[in-house]
């Protein structure tokens, strides 16, 4: 399998082994792939999402907002909410050309 090793993915973005343990233990960093024998093994994906994250948290998100920007970033249908159509409500108020 190929593939970077969590020591080499550390290396070359700056973090520590134990941060990406961390991302993904709390699901920033979801589904990172295995040998059979357990160890990490970091695809092209992985290492995009991790330089997402670094750049989301030099512009001051905390985890929680990367973890939803993730979210979007994955199904960007889900990212608008439903009823918040850019079609106004009709007012009920009374304009001044109906006075």
């Amino acid at each position: 399998m190929r593939g970077y090793r969590i020591g080499d993915v550390a290396e070359t973005l700056g973090l520590s082994v134990d941060t990406l343990r961390y991302y993904e233990r709390i699901g920033l960093l979801p589904d990172v792939s295995r040998t059979q024998s357990g160890i990490r093994r970091y695809d092209e994906n992985d290492l995009a999402t991790l330089r997402f994250i670094k750049r989301a948290q030099l512009m001051n998100f905390s985890l929680s907002d990367i973890g939803a920007l993730l979210e979007f970033r994955k199904n960007p249908g889900r990212s608008k909410k439903k009823g918040c159509a850019s079609s106004p409500k009709p007012s009920s108020r009374k304009s001044i050309s109906d006075s």
